[in-house]
Formats: C-alpha cells, sequence, structure tokens
C-alpha cells in the first residue's frame, strides 16, 4: 500500500480517542516510516523487519565535502543564548553503561488532552518540541510549539494545520489545507507567513536562516522545491531527469539541502542526494552494510550536524527490508547499527535512536544506544497500543518525546528525561 508520510500516530488520532480498541492493520512498520509527510514510499505488510547487523564502519568513496569546494564544513547549528536558560545535561562521548527514564505528560493549553509530537519533533538542543493539538475529539487541529515544555499556539489558519520542522532559533515552517489546496507557512519571531509562489506545497525542513526546503505536489507525486529566504518565491530543485521525483530532509546551515529522489514516483530505487547553493546537485553512494547486498535506497529519519540518521534499504517488488545506519556526511562513512525488532523513527549524530518495539499491534516505545541495546521506555498504561511512539531525541539525549495511548485509550503527548 501507499504510505504518504504523515505521522501514523496522528492519522490514527481521531480514530483512538472515539474507539480505544486498536485497528486491525498492520501500522507497525508505518509508525516506524511514517514520520513526517516528506516523502511517499511503499510498504509491504511487516516484511520491513530491522535486521540485526554487526556495529562496524564502512567507507564509501564520497562524503558531501568531497563534492563540494570551498565550502565551510557541516557543524552542528548553534544554540542561540536565549536557548540556555533551561540547560540540559552537557552531551559527552561516554557511552552509559544503563539509562534511567522518566516520563511525563506534556501540557496542552485549553484542558485539551487528545495530542501528539509531530513532524521532526523538536530542535537538537531540546529546548523546542512541535506537535498539536485536537481541542474537538479529532475534528480540528491546534499546532502547538513547546518552549521548555510550556505549551503555545501556532495560528497557522486552514484544515489539518500542522507543523513539520523547527530550528535551535525557534524558526518553524508548517501547513494546512483549504479544500484540496495545500499551503506553506514559516513561524519567526512570534509570527506565522505564507510561503510564496506555488501552490500545494508542503515544507520538510528549515534552517536558522530562513531556508525552506520542501515539496510541490502534482498527481500524489512529489517535486522538491525552496524558498531561499522567508519572504522570496517557491523555486524547483534540480532533478536528474524529467521523470525524477523526491524530496527534501534537511537543510543545511550553509544552505545545502540534503534529499531523497527516485527515477519515477513508483520506483523501488532511491537515491540521497545533495543539492548545492549554486544550483547543482550530487548524489551521495548508497551506505554500505557489512552482509547484506542489494541496496537500493537510504531513507532519512533525521539529519544532526554532518550525520544522518536513517534506514538502507534492500526493496523489491515482494518486500522490503531497513538497516539502521548513521552516515556521515562530511567523510561518507557509514555505521551499520545493530538493533533487532527496532521500527526507527529519529536518531542523534551520537548514534541513538528512538521508536517502538515489540508485537506490531502493542508497540512498546524505545531508545536504542550502542551501548546498552534497546532501553524499553515508560508509558501511560501497562498495556502499549499501537500509537506508542517515541519520535523525537535531543542531541545530548537527555530529552525524549513522542505520544502514548493513555489508560482510557487518548493518544497523549509526552516526554522523557533520561539520565
Amino acid at each position: 500500500m501507499d504510505i504518504n508520510e504523515h505521522n501514523a500516530a496522528d492519522v490514527l488520532a481521531p480514530l483512538l480517542e472515539a474507539t480505544p480498541a486498536p485497528p486491525r492493520i498492520d501500522l507497525y512498520e508505518a509508525i516506524g516510516t511514517a514520520r513526517r509527510r516528506r516523502r511517499v514510499h511503499r510498504t509491504v505488510g511487516a516484511a520491513g523487519v530491522i535486521a540485526t547487523v554487526a556495529v562496524v564502519a564502512v567507507a564509501v568513496p564520497l562524503g558531501i565535502n568531497a563534492m563540494r569546494t570551498d565550502a565551510p564544513p557541516v557543524v552542528a547549528p548553534a544554540t542561540s543564548a536565549s536557548a540556555t536558560s533551561t540547560p540540559h545535561p552537557a552531551a559527552t562521548n561516554a557511552e552509559p553503561t544503563s539509562l534511567s527514564c522518566s516520563e511525563h505528560l506534556l501540557p496542552v493549553p485549553d484542558g485539551v488532552t487528545m495530542a501528539i509530537v509531530g513532524g521532526n519533533g523538536g530542535d537538537p538542543s531540546g529546548r523546542y518540541l512541535i506537535g498539536r493539538s485536537y481541542p474537538h475529539g479529532g475534528n480540528h487541529e491546534q499546532p502547538l510549539i513547546w518552549d521548555n515544555g510550556v505549551p503555545h499556539k501556532v495560528p497557522i489558519k486552514g484544515d489539518d494545520a500542522d507543523l513539520d520542522a523547527i530550528t535551535s532559533n525557534g524558526t518553524a515552517v508548517g501547513e494546512s489545507f483549504s479544500g484540496q489546496t495545500q499551503s506553506a507557512f514559516i513561524y519567526r519571531d512570534g509570527k506565522v507567513s505564507k510561503l510564496r509562489g506555488l501552490t500545494n506545497v508542503g515544507p520538510a525542513a528549515v534552517n536558522n536562516a530562513g531556508v525552506v526546503a520542501g515539496t510541490k505536489n502534482d498527481n500524489s507525486t512529489n517535486r522538491p522545491i525552496v524558498w531561499r529566504t522567508p519572504t522570496s518565491s517557491a523555486t524547483y530543485l534540480p532533478l536528474p531527469g524529467p521523470s525524477w521525483r523526491g524530496s527534501p530532509d534537511a537543510v543545511l546551515d550553509d544552505g545545502t539541502i540534503i534529499g531523497t529522489v527516485m527515477p519515477t514516483f513508483d520506483s523501488m530505487t532511491s537515491r540521497t542526494i545533495v543539492w548545492h547553493t549554486d544550483g547543482t546537485f550530487q548524489f551521495l553512494p548508497q551506505p554500505a552494510v557489512p552482509g547484506v547486498t542489494g541496496i537500493n535506497g537510504f531513507w532519512i529519519d533525521d539529519v544532526r550536524g554532518n550525520i544522518a540518521i536513517g534506514r538502507a534499504v534492500v526493496a523489491t517488488k515482494e518486500e522490503e527490508a531497513f538497516y539502521s545506519v548513521a552516515y556521515d556526511l562530511d567523510t561518507g562513512v557509514a555505521t551499520a547499527l545493530g538493533n533487532l525488532q527496532f521500527a526507527l523513527a529519529a536518531g542523534n549524530a551520537n548514534h541513538w535512536l528512538v521508536g517502538s518495539t515489540g508485537h506490531i499491534t502493542s508497540p512498546t516505545p524505545a531508545l536504542w544506544t550502542p551501548s546498552t541495546g534497546i532501553v524499553k521506555l515508560p508509558t501511560l498504561a501497562k498495556k502499549t497500543d499501537i500509537g506508542d511512539e517515541a519520535a523525537y531525541i535531543s542531541d545530548d539525549g537527555s530529552v525524549i518525546a513522542g505520544q502514548n495511548i493513555d489508560k482510557n485509550g487518548v493518544i497523549r503527548a509526552v516526554e522523557w528525561r533520561c539520565h
């Protein structure tokens, strides 16, 4: 089946409050795969189980800096001074031997209970989280930004309003619909502005300078676009040929855009692409995973600094197999991350992953690190449900966010603090 990358828990939100019992459909891989509305991927039942592989670094021919000249090194976005008002523990290179995580509900305005963490989940520092609430039982959506745990409503007009990404200086992008027409918006300095130039567009990523990358949706296919400034009109990013389709995944601080493209909309093969600020583009090599042949794609779930976290894919007409990988965009080194029965949703540059683990109808939110393996996270109810997922992790690993189904069958936005 075709799954647009809309958060699976988001899709289920209206159903889950009305009907506590989980629907009788397989959304295990959808929860791990459908984090954002960035691309359309094909999934085949439960075939996409992540294989177990050893942790090993494999050098591939080119990294992003090898393909560009006179370009500054790719570095993690700097956190603004105001972002340190509630500091989180500093990241360290020391791997933990054990982790303890506590869970609490994220507050929601107006006494609303149903809410999720969506889009890219939050900024790298853990200060900002994004999501939305459902003030009228799932019939209306209210985009939210949590700033150090304090919720703020973002006034995006239209139906199905949502936020897709936020940066460390609080710049966010989102979208909504008016009838069948999709529009993109940017939120800066407390104000929402509509992004210009094209219709039926959705944002996917933004950097601190306000460069926005997204897609133009034509007949259920995606063409990559960019707004070079918050007030400029959208322009198309170049593609290798007229039938190619795809979408961006991240905008680096220098304006370089990382994305995924396919030769045709329904192709089984995809490529990671780098769009440079001078208008040129180049492919990154497919990541290598020891003992695995036939890798024909790399699906990006997160980009932190120079590290892309995602899944190497072996896709055929019969099935898809996924292998979690951390790809160093500077050096071209791919590190295969060993994990079993883990649906990946997000990660950080330390190769810590979050998502869910367990049975397809009752996944448990989970954290994975190279030294601890899978760490199951606390949940609101003793019995986990199909909407339960950890969807975001901060750079230092101290903040994780996602959603749980509570004992009343309502999906709730939650945060875990780990140490």
